[in-house]
């Protein structure tokens, strides 16, 4: 059998037993029900988010030795769902190792079940969001390619080639101004691409450089001034008719902007908001992430997925808003949370379960927001604390 801390029997320190019967029993797992188990453990762990611990048994699971042709098939699940526990903990490499070693595992296991057929489905998507995450656009252009005749039913392939595409375009034009100012169509230019993914570069490595300082309640005004840029970006591209917006959506989702901004969110929900009774005028580097991250998610169900997971950050800075703070950051953080509640609402509900005290300041604040109305004769208000804002946006908090 295989040993270990978990499963094996102790072999020093035996005593005679003196304690009443039943005697107990022993139990030697194989090398194939001992790798069971450890999956099992990896997929409670999983369900749990607890993606270190899920990363630890799935690895345990593959340590375990089975015959690669023999279990080709249970080698190939334990890879795949490796793979994503890597890409939810940010560990792109390794997440795109695990899933091409997946793929290679299912080509042995070549067969048409069903069962077979969604986990080789799974694992190419998670090995295109890897590419995607490590900048590897034309590996994930070529993938999703060969794959997509196999899955015609599926709408994530198809959604993931677009973005393949769009972010070749981005990358191709980051150069600087090309001889193209636009393209036939109604979408983002050449140059507004090019330009976006510069500007999620520039706060990518200033990101990188500041390291824990991101947790900082003001951001340096190199940083500040990067995400001025995008969000002046985004809301330039939200006044032009077409796709154009929701192309700067895409390019913020494929070259890892949104991801970045919800490593920032995440270091500032730690530092200055959970659990916390805070105040969003004070702390400007909150402000500027959500400003930016709102107008990164309207409309836009796929960014909204991937926020999702930052749900209680997003409740907590819209509990701590109050007159002070820009009616456009409120706003902002209004259409955000609203967003989440339309298309993630059990993710939402489930993460906020554990975080009470985000979602009272959040409804408080909604409260407040609905009933602040323009004082008679001038833009000051007496009455609930929070800025005036639009008659949509006080629906919405309704």
């Amino acid at each position: 059998g295989v040993r270990s801390d978990d499963l094996s029997a102790p072999i020093l320190g035996w005593q005679s037993f003196t304690a009443p019967e039943p005697l107990p029993m022993l139990r030697y797992y194989t090398h194939v029900s001992a790798a069971r188990v450890f999956k099992e453990k990896g997929n409670r762990a999983f369900q749990r988010r607890a993606w270190d611990e899920a990363e630890d048994w799935y690895s345990k699971s593959l340590a375990c030795k089975l015959d690669p042709d023999d279990y080709a098939e249970a080698l190939a699940m334990v890879l795949s769902n490796r793979s994503e526990v890597r890409l939810r903990a940010a560990s792109f490499e390794g997440a795109a190792e695990d899933a091409a070693g997946a793929l290679q595992r299912l080509k042995v296991a070549d067969s048409f079940e069903e069962p077979i057929q969604m986990l080789k489905l799974k694992t190419v998507v998670r090995l295109a969001k890897a590419q995607q995450s490590l900048k590897r656009y034309s590996d994930m252009l070529r993938l999703l390619q060969e794959h997509a005749k196999s899955f015609p039913r599926n709408q994530e392939i198809p959604r993931l080639l677009s973005e393949a595409k769009l972010a070749m375009r981005a990358a191709e034009s980051q150069g600087g101004p090309t001889s193209k100012t636009g393209r036939s169509g109604p979408g983002a230019s050449e140059e507004m691409l090019g330009f976006a993914a510069r500007a999620v570069e520039t706060v990518q490595a200033q990101v990188a450089v500041l390291g824990d300082d991101i947790s900082s309640h003001a951001f340096p005004q190199d940083l500040g001034v990067g995400l001025k840029r995008l969000e002046y970006l985004l809301i330039k591209a939200k006044g032009v008719q077409g796709s154009c917006f929701s192309d700067l959506q895409a390019v913020m989702r494929t070259c890892g902007g949104v991801r970045t901004l919800l490593q920032m969110l995440q270091a500032q929900w730690k530092s200055s908001l959970d659990g916390k009774f805070a105040d969003l005028f004070k702390l400007p580097a909150v402000a500027a992430i959500t400003s930016v991250l709102s107008l990164t998610c309207e409309s836009c169900p796929e960014n909204l997925r991937a926020v999702s997971a930052e749900a209680p950050a997003i409740f907590s800075a819209l509990g701590s808003c109050n007159r002070k703070v820009d009616a456009a950051i409120c706003e902002g953080l209004v259409e955000l949370a609203a967003g989440l509640w339309q298309h993630c609402r059990l993710r939402s509900v489930e993460l906020l379960q554990a975080h009470g005290t985000a979602a009272e300041q959040a409804v408080s604040f909604l409260a407040k927001a609905a009933l602040a109305e323009p004082a008679v004769g001038g833009d000051s208000h007496d009455g609930p604390d929070s800025p005036v804002l639009d008659a949509e946006c006080r629906e919405k908090a309704i």
